[in-house]
């Protein structure tokens, strides 16, 4: 009788080691055909936002003009704004002195303070707002958009029975400025806080609930 429990014993723990052996190759085969993303942290720091955009040297009778178009969510182009201009080698100050919307886009009268241009030659335009000093910056890329506004994506771990397992979530954000390679954003009212690790990109199209693995490796 003794020597049966014995062999039940054994034989129990090792049906148990095959079930969690099996799990954890299960878990880790499906993790390979999950996808991966590549993550971020939205921290405090700084962003400069430029909008740039090009036009053609005009001259009046009290000087040298260059019109623009820029993006509307560019706020800052606004009349008394300095601006760079630059024209093959010539390159001089500027100041927005008329702005109108047209269709999405704000188109900008901007005056010369240089005589140094001809009438015809084609310029290239830099409006800046300065530095901006913000609590969540995050690259553009991992800024999204759908019919209700912005939004990034985030991860939650939740654990399994071998480590955890990762899955998409969503909070709509506020995009306060941008420059060409950063956002700075902020949670929409009611959503609460931002989470990290925010998503930069991956390498299939994710949804929210989705699970994924990480590019360098689930930690």
């Amino acid at each position: 009788m003794m020597e049966y429990k014995k062999i039940l014993r054994m034989l129990t723990i090792v049906f148990i080691g095959f079930v969690l052996l099996l799990t954890f190759f299960s878990q880790t085969l499906a993790d390979l055909f999950i996808p991966r993303v590549s993550l971020t942290f939205a921290n405090s720091g700084t962003i400069s936002p430029e909008a740039m955009s090009f036009g053609v040297v005009t001259q009046g009778d009290e000087g040298f003009f260059v019109e623009a178009a820029f993006p509307s969510h560019f706020e800052f182009i606004t009349i008394g704004r300095n601006a760079a201009i630059n024209a093959g080698d010539v390159q001089a100050a500027g100041r927005i002195v008329q702005v109108e919307h047209r269709g999405g886009q704000n188109a900008a009268l901007i005056e010369i303070n240089d005589s140094g241009f001809e009438g015809g030659e084609f310029a290239f335009i830099t409006v800046s707002e300065g530095i901006f000093n913000a609590t969540h910056v995050v690259p553009l890329s991992a800024v999204r958009e759908e019919q209700h506004g912005f939004f990034v994506l985030y991860i939650e771990a939740v654990p399994r029975l071998f480590g955890y397992n990762y899955f998409v979530r969503r909070i709509f954000v506020d995009v306060d400025r941008r420059d060409v390679w950063n956002a700075a954003v902020s949670p929409r009212f009611g959503q609460g806080e931002i989470v990290n690790p925010v998503v930069v990109n991956s390498d299939t199209p994710v949804y929210v609930g989705a699970r994924v693995r990480f590019a360098g490796g689930n930690p």
